[in-house]
């Protein structure tokens, strides 16, 4: 039936499966139903950025115990994250067991149309994002306890809450990639710095940032010139804020206003990626976020 479906009517079955592994994801305060949020949006993310909707996930679960409070946390994990992106619940649960406890989320899509890929960016094209970055690097600080909170008083809730539950903007992908001609995308779950080389290696382009997307907060907190190099840290080289980047040609201020776009720089020739901050160019290097919490 569904050959058939998808044979009639021209569309093809896309796939993403994506694993969070807790020896090197998890920190130790962060909450089970933190950890499969998470999960399930890292697979779709990887959908919505390609401009598809999900039409239905597979779980599969392993633990060194299963515990009926764990199993009550990822429910609410699971409600939270389906009913922020729409999802009609899960049409495939396993649970196992294992020395190394482990989620793995499988999401299936349709789609018609010849998808937005990491090797499309051309010079002269422009680069957006969903939002502004930095707070996630920042919570993840803090639940590290490499942040005294005490420091960070009036964004400490904030930062916490979007490492634990990042919220990107996913149910508008679709239609910023089929309505503003999005030639080339990509999520920044691994951080912005290694996403936007991706583009830049892949399509053989340099990139430059000329607008950094800082959290209004982050800029409060980094004011000074000398701080630059702080600021680049927590925008660029944090991680999993499943944010869209998306290129294309210049998109006009009434929908970047409509889908709460931010310009941040432009596509050149050559290659890398650089910040341009007071007339200098920083580099950008292609690293990112590091699962260190076994």
């Amino acid at each position: 039936m569904a050959k058939k479906y998808v044979k009639d009517f021209n569309l093809n079955i896309y796939t993403n499966i994506d694993s969070y592994v807790f020896s090197t994801d998890k920190p130790v305060l962060m909450p089970y139903r933190s950890t499969i949020y998470k999960a399930v949006l890292a697979s779709l993310s990887d959908i919505y950025i390609k401009g598809l909707y999900p039409l239905s996930v597979g779980i599969s679960i392993g633990l060194k115990i299963v515990r009926r409070y764990i199993l009550r946390e990822f429910k609410f994990g699971l409600d939270r994250v389906f009913k922020k992106y729409g999802v009609n619940g899960c049409y495939k649960w396993d649970t196992n067991y294992t020395k190394d406890p482990f989620i793995s989320v499988f999401t299936v899509s349709l789609g018609s149309k010849e998808l937005p890929l990491w090797s499309k960016a051309s010079p002269g094209m422009y680069v957006y994002v969903d939002g502004y970055f930095g707070l996630t690097r920042l919570g993840l600080d803090f639940l590290m306890g490499i942040k005294n909170p005490l420091d960070f008083i009036d964004i400490y809730d904030e930062a916490i809450n979007e490492f634990l539950y990042p919220s990107p903007n996913l149910n508008l992908y679709p239609s910023i990639v089929n309505d503003l001609g999005v030639i080339a995308s990509i999520d920044s779950s691994d951080g912005l710095a290694r996403s936007l080389n991706t583009i830049s290696s892949m399509s053989n382009v340099k990139i430059v940032v000329d607008n950094i997307p800082a959290h209004k907060k982050l800029l409060n907190l980094f004011d000074d010139q000398d701080d630059i190099k702080r600021l680049i840290k927590y925008v660029f080289y944090g991680g999993e804020e499943y944010r869209g980047i998306f290129i294309c040609d210049k998109i006009d201020e009434r929908s970047l206003k409509k889908y709460g776009l931010v310009r941040i720089g432009r596509i050149y020739e050559g290659s890398g990626v650089y910040v341009k901050y007071n007339g200098k160019f920083i580099r950008i290097e292609p690293t990112g976020y590091i699962h260190t919490f076994d």
